[in-house]
This record gives C-alpha cells, sequence and structure tokens, in this order.
C-alpha cells in the first residue's frame, strides 16, 4: 500500500475516540504512486528521489536547505542524534543484561537437572558397589572360595580382597 492513516482510538475499547481530529499518515514513497492523489505522489517522488516537480514540493526543498545552512538546527540535530545514540546504546545494554540473566538462569537450571540426573546415577552406582560388597562379605563368611565370590558378585579379585581387609580379616 502507499498510503497508511491513523486516528486516535482507546487501545483497550476502540469505541473510544479522542476526538481530537489528529491524523497521521503514514506515506511509503516507493510504494505505488499510482493510487495517490498527484499531489502525494510528487512529495512521495521528492522524498525518494529529489524531484521538484511543482512549487509545493519546491517549498520542501527551499525549507531543507535553509534548515541544512543553520547552525542552531544543526547543533540541535546533533544533540538529537547523540540523545538517540545513547538511547540506543542503553536500550542495547540493558537488552544483552536480560538475555545474559535468561542465559544464566536457563544454564543453571538444566545445569541442576543435569547434576540431578548424574547425582542419582552416582547413587545408584555407589548403592550396586555398596550391596556388592555386602553379598560378599556375605559369601566369604559362608566359606565360599574368593574366585567363586568374585564371579557371583561381579566384583574384581582385588575388590573381593578389600572388602575382607576392611572387616580387619588377613589373607
Amino acid at each position: 500500500m502507499p498510503k497508511y492513516t491513523f486516528e486516535e482510538t482507546c487501545c483497550e475499547n476502540p469505541a473510544l475516540q479522542l476526538n481530537d481530529r489528529a491524523t497521521k499518515v503514514f506515506v511509503n514513497v516507493h510504494g505505488d504512486k499510482s493510487k495517490m492523489s498527484k499531489e502525494l505522489a510528487a512529495v512521495a517522488a521528492h522524498f525518494s528521489d529529489g524531484v521538484v516537480s511543482d512549487e509545493y514540493t519546491a517549498e520542501i526543498d527551499n525549507r531543507v536547505n535553509v534548515n541544512r545552512q543553520d547552525s542552531r538546527l544543526e547543533r540541535d540535530n546533533m544533540r538529537m542524534e547523540e540523545f538517540l545514540w545513547e538511547e540506543r546504546y542503553w536500550a542495547g545494554k540493558k537488552a544483552r543484561e536480560e538475555g545474559l540473566a535468561e542465559g544464566r538462569e536457563a544454564g543453571l537450571a538444566e545445569g541442576r537437572v543435569v547434576g540431578l540426573e548424574m547425582g542419582r546415577a552416582e547413587g545408584r552406582a555407589e548403592g550396586r558397589d555398596e550391596r556388592s560388597q555386602e553379598i560378599a562379605w556375605n559369601l566369604y563368611e559362608a566359606k565360599l572360595p574368593l574366585d567363586m565370590i568374585a564371579k557371583t558378585t561381579k566384583l574384581t579379585m582385588e575388590q573381593v580382597k578389600a572388602v575382607i581387609k576392611k572387616h580387619n580379616v588377613l589373607i
């Protein structure tokens, strides 16, 4: 579309109108000029290509040139550009900080889940190992040979001997 027109309405209740008779018109200067009025098409051509085609666009062009030469306006424009740069800088910094905070929180949450899973796996492995050692001791007390205890509990011979030594028995 070459042109978009907005009037003041309440966002929460579109039936409520400001009735300040203010209208905002946004013109797509690269839009289809055949769908614009002759005057609007001339302004759009001036803004997009710098073409001066009638008195109105000549007046616009003249005012722009006069304003460019006014040092007060140049200072104001520079201040505005500096202000806008600072606004973008602080907004970007805040966005980065918020993004980092969100990333840290997501990383911590993921780390807690992974850590919990790893802790559970270690706990289960430790429990199995303790149970195997307990069974190895019971089998030793039942006078089974050490190689049979190792085979039954799936412990190495060194582990079986360590279980027995833990109970202060000399082998």
